[in-house]
């Protein structure tokens, strides 16, 4: 049984790179940023965390207001956000790959987390990253709208948690 406290203070830590071993930051175009590293606690200990970076400079405010609705075969997603996982999809996975054969974090599973478009990201990073190892957490701090009622329904089918925190009057999650 999922220890919801454990859990969400495991995602927390990763969104603020407390108790993880930081293996690379790593800046897919300026665009996608992503810390990576090994989680030091617990009972998440060795999994690998995937800590996404919010929008920083004028290409992110672009590919963010790029809101325009992005058909999956399972709803509806912030198309700015799902392109551009999806274009660096495969250098992530062969990072991740990389990272497997020093660290073996695969027997032990992934926590992401991210904040504001890094929330979005983290949240979308789940299609993908399932099928390679089991997400323990998504931490998802101020994020955006990024899908429809559809695509959420089936997000809620890989039985991630998704800790979501919100301060009521920030603009990005309003």
């Amino acid at each position: 049984m999922l220890d919801y406290k454990v859990a969400y203070f495991a995602g927390v830590d990763v969104a603020f790179n407390n108790r993880i071993t930081k293996l690379m930051k790593a800046s897919y175009s300026k665009t996608l940023d992503i810390q990576y590293g090994i989680y030091n606690d617990g009972p998440y200990k060795g999994s690998l965390t995937i800590n996404c970076k919010a929008s920083y400079g004028i290409k992110d405010y672009i590919i963010d207001a790029l809101a325009f609705p992005y058909r999956t075969s399972h709803g509806k997603v912030h198309g700015g956000f799902e392109k551009e996982i999806i274009h660096w999809l495969p250098i992530i996975m062969q990072t991740l790959a990389n990272f497997d054969k020093q660290y073996h974090w695969s027997e032990h599973g992934i926590i992401l987390a991210g904040r504001s478009k890094g929330a979005a990201e983290a949240m979308l990073l789940i299609e993908h990253l399932a099928p390679v190892a089991p997400i323990h957490i998504c931490f998802a701090c101020e994020p955006p709208k990024i899908c429809d009622k559809e695509y959420a329904e089936y997000l809620n089918g890989f039985s991630t948690p998704v800790f979501i925190t919100c301060y009521k009057n920030d603009i990005v999650p309003g």
